[in-house]
């Protein structure tokens, strides 16, 4: 017989998954720059708010 796990238990890592997909998004924003050569803060912007946007999907997405 297994355990169902308890509330806490099943939204415990979702704080991480909110720092590890921002901080992928920063990093691809950065590349952006890189790629495209746009000005300094435009592609890191856009890819944190991809990051927020993203990440907000999934906690939305684990809730229900």
């Amino acid at each position: 017989m297994t355990k169902k796990p308890t509330n806490w238990m099943q939204y415990s890592s979702l704080g991480f998954q909110i720092v590890i997909t921002i901080l992928v998004f920063l990093w691809l924003g950065t590349k952006l720059e890189h790629y495209f050569k746009i000005s300094s803060p435009y592609g890191q912007l856009l890819g944190t708010f991809l990051g927020i946007f993203a990440s907000l999907y999934n906690v939305i997405r684990a809730v229900k």
